[in-house]
């Protein structure tokens, strides 16, 4: 069976932790590639539920783009404690894995997307609009403002709510506790002023409408904020699977239409 890839284990280094990646090289290519950088969810790591993020890595180096996947500090393999993370510090760590990707000598500067899921989906449009230089967007059940999450924290301080609320606040979360820092930084998240400022910027945005965690409302708020965008928006809505794309069919539909997108924007 012929290899299209070529994978390479990352270290990078920010504020004196270190983060592991994984970058997929394409082989059988002449000059420089372009390249993915993939922004993992909440508490999530570099593989992604059903191994996605490995799929999406090896589906985009057959297609002749470089795709880098990384744990964010405090999550997967990366040094750093959960409790310490925050928005501002996530943001910090793709901005830095998006320096490697330019300063690598097969990797074309100029053509370089992100990919964000989940809550790393807003942590890709933070850091796109502080980059200013990203060639194309993907998102995937992104997360578009944190009010949903800040009703229930705010009921939970006041002790109004019963048990049954704690459960679902802790379901939200993954089961995972930030620290104080966190909830700062993520309570005040909205991203109205972010995902207009790129309009210049290609974005492909994938969402189910049965998403349990991330709700099919946020993606309204993204798509009405893509009004009148200069570079072409593709939006596809699954019908089927859950905030974790638990439908094969569905996966495999995200994983070919996102290397299609890349090709075509990058």
């Amino acid at each position: 069976m012929q290899k299209f890839e070529k994978r390479e284990c990352v270290a990078l280094e920010n504020e004196g932790q270190q983060i592991f990646g994984m970058l997929h090289r394409p082989l059988h290519v002449n000059g420089k590639t372009p390249a993915v950088l993939i922004c993992h969810g909440f508490a999530g790591n570099k593989l992604g539920r059903y191994r996605l993020y490995v799929s999406l890595g090896e589906r985009l180096a057959k297609a002749g783009i470089a795709a880098l996947r990384i744990d964010y500090r405090g999550s997967g393999e990366s040094e750093g404690d959960f409790t310490d993370m925050t928005v501002d510090g996530e943001v910090s760590d793709t901005l830095k894995a998006l320096n490697y990707l330019r300063e690598d000598s097969q990797i074309d500067a100029e053509r370089i997307g992100l990919l964000g899921n989940s809550f790393g989906g807003a942590i890709a449009i933070l850091a796109a609009h502080k980059d200013r230089h990203i060639k194309s967007l993907a998102l995937l059940a992104a997360l578009f403002h944190s009010q949903p999450w800040q009703r229930q924290w705010e009921k939970m301080l006041a002790g109004a709510v019963d048990e049954s609320v704690r459960k679902e606040m802790s379901r939200m979360l993954d089961g995972n506790a930030p620290g104080p820092g966190f909830y700062k930084s993520f309570f005040q998240l909205d991203l109205e002023k972010e995902v207009r400022a790129l309009h210049a910027t290609p974005l492909l945005h994938i969402h189910s409408e049965k998403d349990d965690r991330v709700g099919i409302e946020q993606a309204d708020h993204y798509q009405r904020c893509r009004e009148g965008a200069q570079s072409e928006t593709h939006w596809i809505r699954l019908q089927k699977c859950d905030h974790d794309f638990s439908s094969s069919e569905e996966r495999n539909l995200i994983i070919e239409e996102t290397a299609k997108w890349f090709v075509k924007t990058l």
